[in-house]
């Protein structure tokens, strides 16, 4: 008896895993990290290049985009 019951909650577990898992977005995790790795590594390039472009202009602003970052 106790082995039937163990079967069937492992089915009902089951059942529920795969609700679960059917309902999860498309996409994964490891796809939206990345992403927002290239999002942050093309935020610091632009950051970089605009920071040597206002510096050319005045010195004083290296200095603050530096204590920015």
């Amino acid at each position: 008896k106790r082995v039937a019951d163990m079967k069937e909650t492992i089915r009902a577990l089951n059942e529920r895993i795969s609700s679960l898992q059917s309902s999860l977005p498309s996409s994964s995790r490891r796809d939206q990290a990345s992403s927002s790795l290239d999002q942050r590594s093309a935020i610091e390039q632009f950051f970089e290049r605009y920071t040597k472009e206002r510096t050319k202009e005045d010195w004083r602003f290296w200095l603050m985009a530096r204590l920015f970052k």
